[in-house]
């Protein structure tokens, strides 16, 4: 089983316009509405492919019950902390023309009485937490207290979970004192975290071996169409994008990290998830719904990528 905690939980419709322009009228080619939290979108990744899973999170108002239902019909189990406000509804618009895309994003969901909220999820999580993964993803709501994914790793890795945290600059850095097993940062918030900007190979490298001490176990960076570098205490791996048509980029990030909790579930290397990784954050690519996956795309992908290890002294 594999937990998905997300505290910011979210619907996304996705807009697909071709030539957007400030000022007039722009039709709508086509529309989709998919899961939009960081966690809940791999929930849905990984029922697509046939992992048993339980979201968790705090949710509110109508979107919360169409977000409920995507899931459940998906075949995942959910169990969430109700609190005010409404789940958000973001809006990702794709400029087919341009091959441009934005989220805008709301901020509607708030904790109204932050330690009952707070002391709920985290009795959910620690009930479910032994002997599976966790995933702990997404922004937090107003109202959250900063130090929730510093809390919620510690208790779940004292309860016998493997920790995985993909979240901004601010809450991933209070989180890293509690020592998750793997952090997924993506270019601009690995930069955020490490406070300087950093772009070659090798200041990722060194920079991500140096988050290893007193902190998590694994780094993985994804790079966009660069790929992904990962290291750990016994490895470095680099791994290429494959090259395909992106529909729609939205939660291929998140693709990557169900990829990693799956490994991680069944006991592989690290090597071996960051190639699943990449099969299933390609196969979200070519959908036009958010985290949007198929088990065929991801099985036909899953040859082609290739991860090279990383020498280690190209580490130091």
């Amino acid at each position: 089983m594999i937990i998905t905690v997300t505290p910011n939980t979210g619907i996304d419709r996705v807009l697909f316009v071709s030539g957007f322009e400030w000022g007039r009228r722009v039709p709508v080619e086509r529309a989709a509405v998919a899961m939009g939290g960081k966690a809940t979108d791999v929930s849905m990744i990984l029922r697509s492919l046939g992992v048993p899973t339980l979201a968790l999170g705090f949710a509110a108002g109508d979107a919360a019950r169409l977000m409920d239902k995507m899931l459940r019909q998906a075949g995942a189990k959910t169990d969430w902390t109700y609190v005010s406000g409404e789940t958000r509804v973001n809006h990702v618009l794709v400029d087919t023309a341009s091959h441009r895309q934005s989220t805008l994003v709301t901020d509607s969901l708030y904790l109204d009485d932050p330690e009952a909220a707070v002391g709920d999820l985290k009795a959910k999580l620690l009930a479910a937490a032994p002997g599976n993964v966790a995933v702990l993803a997404g922004s937090l709501p107003k109202g959250c207290p900063p130090g929730l994914y510093a809390d919620l790793v510690a208790s779940a890795n004292r309860a016998g979970a493997i920790t995985l945290l993909d979240c901004i600059a601010a809450p991933l850095r209070c989180g890293l004192s509690a020592r998750p097993f793997l952090i997924k940062p993506n270019l601009h918030e690995f930069q955020e975290l490490v406070g300087k900007p950093v772009s070659s190979e090798a200041d990722i490298l060194r920079e991500a071996s140096a988050l290893l001490r007193g902190g998590p176990r694994h780094v993985v960076v994804s790079l966009g169409d660069m790929g992904a570098l990962a290291v750990s205490e016994s490895e470095s791996c680099r791994v290429r994008p494959l090259s395909v048509e992106v529909v729609n980029a939205a939660g291929a990030g998140d693709g990557m990290v169900a990829g990693l909790a799956m490994a991680f579930s069944e006991g592989r290397p690290l090597a071996e998830g960051l190639r699943l990784a990449t099969a299933i954050a390609t196969a979200v690519l070519i959908t036009p719904g958010t985290a949007e996956c198929y088990r065929e795309d991801v099985e036909r992908f899953l040859p082609q990528v290739v991860v090279e290890r990383i020498k280690k002294e190209c580490v130091q």
